[in-house]
This record gives structure tokens, sequence and C-alpha cells, in this order.
């Protein structure tokens, strides 16, 4: 799964409000309005990703945790497999190879077994794969919408705190 870190400008009316409260208040804001936005770019990295048999696509969601930071999570959702071919497909396994690609590998000792469209390939050799980079396009592509959903969510719920 991808990691951004990303800095929203134009919340200090926001980010000055929510200073001079305490950790587990900040944490009530802020949670549904990371988790909104973060459905947003979910969306849309839907609507970017290769279907190849369609498990990623629909295994793809976000997540928000508020343990130390609150922090949303977008990626594959576990519980999506499938068997095709007699082999089992794992989105969770391999949303990342999607995503971002691979180097390419030669196995020395045994030919590598794997599935492609449904039959099964022995080789001992992995080309290179570059990724689509669905989820990094997806996250660029709703980045102002995402800055402004979470922005009002956020003052939305400072005022009805009372803050």
């Amino acid at each position: 799964m991808a990691e951004f870190k990303y800095q929203i400008d134009g919340l200090e009316q926001v980010k000055t409000r929510l200073k001079g409260m305490k950790a587990s208040m900040q944490k009530r804001v802020l949670r549904p309005a990371l988790g909104k936005g973060a459905r947003v770019v979910a969306k849309a990295a839907k609507s970017l990703v290769p279907v190849d048999t369609g498990l990623l696509k629909k295994a793809l969601a976000s997540k928000v945790f508020s343990k130390r930071n609150v922090v949303a999570l977008i990626g594959a959702r576990t519980g999506f497999e499938k068997v095709i071919g007699g082999k089992k497909m794992d989105p969770v396994r391999t949303a990342h190879f999607a995503d971002t690609g691979r180097k390419e590998v030669v196995m020395r000792n045994r030919p590598l077994a794997f599935m492609v469209e449904g039959r099964f390939i022995r080789t001992s050799k992995v080309r290179a794969y570059t990724g689509s980079q669905f989820l990094s396009r997806a996250y660029n592509l709703t980045r102002a919408e995402v800055a402004t959903i979470v922005a009002q969510d956020a003052a939305e719920r400072l005022a009805k705190f009372g803050r």
C-alpha cells in the first residue's frame, strides 16, 4: 500500500482552534473529516485501477485509524480472495504490484509458477512490470477536493463542539 504524507495548507484557523483542545477531542474532529476525504480518493482510485479479474477494484477501500495520530489508509481490503484456475488469488497480496510495479526476477534453482489470465505459467524469469500508479494518480487528482472537504468538515465539527 502506498503511503502519502500531506499537509493541508489554508487550514490555519482550524489548526489554531484544534491546538487548544485535548488530543481526544482533536481525534473526534479529525477522524470523520479524514474519512470523508479518504473515501473521495478511494473512489478515484477505483476508477483508475487496471482491471484484470476485477478483484482489486472490488477490494479497494479506505480506513481511518486514530491511535497516536489520525491516519487514513487506502488500499485493498481482506476477504476478497477468489479461486481462479485452481489457484487462490488475493488482491491484498498483489495490489502493490498493480500500483508500483516490480523489477525483473530470475529464478535460478526452480521454475516459478503463477497465474496469468486464468492459466498457469511456469517460467524461470519474471519480466519487469511498470505499475499503473493508480493510487498516487488518484491522490493527485483529488488533492484540492480532499483539502476542502477535510477543512469544511473539521470546521463544522469544531462549531458543533462550540470551539
